[in-house]
């Protein structure tokens, strides 16, 4: 087999686990403020959680949640947000664009918890070569960060950091346009 046929060989293989792992291997339940599903944030018990671990907080959501904005899910292809930590302990902040019927393109702010964090959102208007997406996710702690954004099943952008050293935020930043 030649390289190249192994390195997309290796690709496909890739881009299919990482399919199942983001679309439905989280458990979900209803988001009591309303957003859609969620699953709920880890839970730690003394003796299983490290000497300094953090603590999750149980407002924040992560996992694989509904669509963001207020853009009818199929409208047009789905953009996805999906951002992988190292653990399902540390807090990451995420900001991603969402779509909304009168046109506007919020930024949402989420504090949220790994392993793999996904959001869907899709745009009301099928012309994708306006503005720039927003996807950056932002960690305090050390340990690897890697986020993805997607249009219709493409990858768009990609970004990966690891924070080893002193704990000064490490931020991945994901934002582009797939009409760009």
């Amino acid at each position: 087999m030649s390289r190249l046929t192994q390195s997309t060989l290796i690709t496909a293989v890739g881009a299919v686990l990482l399919t199942f792992l983001v679309s439905g291997c989280s458990p979900t339940a209803t988001d009591p403020a309303g957003g859609g599903t969620a699953s709920a944030a880890p839970s730690s018990s003394a003796s299983a959680s490290p000497t300094g671990a953090a603590s999750p907080n149980p407002e924040t959501t992560a996992g694989a949640a509904a669509p963001e904005g207020d853009c009818p899910a199929g409208s047009t292809l789905a953009t996805t947000y999906t951002v992988i930590t190292d653990d399902s302990t540390t807090p990451v902040v995420i900001e991603y664009t969402a779509f909304n019927q009168d046109g506007s393109a919020p930024v949402q702010t989420e504090t949220v918890y790994g392993p793999i964090v996904s959001r869907v959102s899709y745009s009301c208007d099928a012309d994708s070569s306006g503005e720039l997406w927003t996807l950056t996710a932002t960690s305090t702690t050390q340990g690897a960060l890697s986020c993805l954004l997607g249009f219709g099943g493409k990858t768009v952008s990609q970004d990966t950091g690891y924070n080893e050293g002193a704990l000064v935020p490490l931020t991945v930043d994901c934002t582009g346009n797939p009409g760009r």
